[in-house]
């Protein structure tokens, strides 16, 4: 989905949401066992104008996992792609092994966002 919030107020798992309300056409992200991130997205332009002004996107998959130094207490790891070039219309994809994905990982989502960090649209498993 895409977002209709902005800035800090949507922020999600310490990823504030991008500065202007996104939408998105298609979108689809899958993890593999081994831990490769594939995600890919359709139509992620701003509401306002239809167009995707980024020339880039990444990924961050965002995992709740037990906390080593807290029993009991869930923590945010979140696995950061590097960028991938995106079009004007707002079509993008990403494949990459992200790294050592937490065990467990509960309630996972993935993030695409500006280099910054800031997301322009979320997807759950």
């Amino acid at each position: 989905m895409g977002n209709d919030v902005t800035g800090t107020r949507g922020t999600i798992r310490g990823q504030d949401a991008i500065g202007a309300p996104w939408r998105v056409e298609r979108g689809e992200a899958r993890l593999s066992q081994r831990g490769e991130l594939r995600v890919k997205v359709e139509g992620l332009v701003l509401q306002s104008s239809g167009v995707n002004p980024i020339t880039a996107f990444k990924a961050i998959l965002s995992c709740l996992t037990n906390s080593e130094d807290t029993p009991l207490t869930l923590v945010t790891v979140n696995l950061s792609t590097e960028l991938f070039p995106a079009s004007s219309e707002g079509d993008v994809e990403i494949r990459e092994v992200v790294g050592d994905i937490p065990s467990p990982c509960y309630a996972p989502l993935v993030l695409v966002t500006n280099a910054a960090g800031r997301w322009a649209a979320i997807s759950g498993f």
